[in-house]
């Protein structure tokens, strides 16, 4: 899903899917990108895939209704707002549409618990996520350090494996290979002598966060790789740096510039959107 399509989408005035015309608060935009979020996880697939098919969207309608979270309908308004703003058009009503294929969506119990939890509160989700699960937290940790060392191996650079992958990432897409570690101010080069900076972020629940430091601005663009919790790549672009630095502010104890990711600076109309073509390169690596 991309997030910033629908908080644009949120921000349109005259939205018939809003109760007011008023402009929503950030607090109430926040509410709706969370809604959408869980409609993924109860739906468990992309909503891109589902609001790219009537009939997919029609079954998830459908399953939406039925789910013992649902409330008042905000889910299924959920997945209709953002099938509104890919789409530009509102879906019908259920009892108006009638679907050419059939699809269905099945939603496991555990599933159904973990975001009954979920809804009352995070810290009780986590709780009852750890209470639930079958193997000890050693065991786990054991084995995530063991992962995250083999793909540190694998990438063959620093331990830092975010952002190691985002570069490899950038570079890989743009059919070259990243700079050295030691490279005072850019990550990638192309082979016309573009020197690309590369920040990337594994988000939470909190959307906005701030980039890493810049200690110069000796580069030509900046790319952004901003991850999901589960990998996936929520969102990713490249800007020029001269219009990155309109957003960057100095932050003395860092002794550098700060970037945060905004819904401003992601939908500056000088990024360039590469997160389609960053999740196939991902998949390919």
């Amino acid at each position: 899903m991309n997030e910033w399509k629908l908080r644009d989408a949120l921000l349109e005035k005259n939205d018939p899917l809003r109760e007011k015309n008023d402009p929503l608060s950030d607090k109430a935009i926040r509410t709706r990108l969370s809604r959408a979020r869980r409609v993924e996880r109860i739906l468990r697939e992309d909503l891109d895939v589902v609001v790219a098919n009537d009939d997919r969207v029609y079954a998830a309608l459908l399953t939406l209704k039925s789910c013992p979270e649902e409330r008042n309908g905000g889910l299924q308004n959920a997945l209709r707002w953002y099938y509104r703003a890919v789409n530009r058009r509102d879906f019908p009503k259920l009892s108006e549409y009638c679907p050419k294929e059939q699809f269905s969506y099945e939603v496991s119990t555990k599933a159904d618990v973990g975001l009954h939890e979920q809804s009352h509160s995070e810290g009780a989700a986590a709780s009852a996520s750890t209470n639930e699960s079958s193997e000890p937290i050693g065991s786990l940790w054991r084995e995530f350090c063991s992962v995250k060392n083999r793909i540190s191996s694998a990438l063959g650079r620093s331990n830092n494996v975010v952002g190691e992958l985002a570069e490899r990432i950038v570079a890989e897409y743009h059919g070259t290979v990243p700079l050295a570690v030691s490279h005072p101010s850019a990550d990638v080069e192309l082979k016309d002598g573009t020197l690309i900076q590369v920040k990337a972020r594994m988000l939470t629940d909190v959307r906005t966060t701030p980039l890493s430091a810049f200690r110069s601005w000796n580069f030509d663009v900046l790319s952004v790789v901003l991850f999901e919790p589960d990998g996936d790549i929520a969102f990713g672009g490249e800007i020029p740096c001269s219009i990155a630095r309109r957003y960057a502010r100095e932050v003395s104890h860092v002794n550098g510039w700060q970037i945060s990711t905004t819904h401003d600076f992601l939908s500056d109309p000088a990024f360039t959107d590469l997160t389609d073509a960053y999740r196939r390169t991902l998949e390919n690596l």
